[in-house]
């Protein structure tokens, strides 16, 4: 099987929980109230981290992390505290 190149995620310096692992493909992080996302706060380690596709509902947003065609897609669900 192909290892994943991602290595880890962050949102504004918030590491995914749980802890990440290449074969997990869905995360969650929790930001204090007033919290805004943009592409540029979301960092992602590995050497082949490809785009980062970000889409909002309501307090959520969604980051996909795609890298290479037919690597994995991870998902980080973003809330932002009440």
């Amino acid at each position: 099987p192909n290892v994943a190149p991602v290595t880890g995620i962050t949102v504004k310096g918030v590491a995914v929980t749980p802890a990440f692992a290449p074969a997990t493909l869905a995360y969650t992080v929790t930001l204090p109230e007033g919290s805004t996302v943009s592409a540029k706060d979301v960092k992602v380690q590995g050497p082949d981290t490809g785009d980062v596709e970000i889409s909002y509902a309501s307090n959520k947003a969604t980051i996909k992390v795609p890298s290479a065609p037919g690597d994995p897609v991870y998902t980080v669900t973003v809330t932002v505290a009440p």
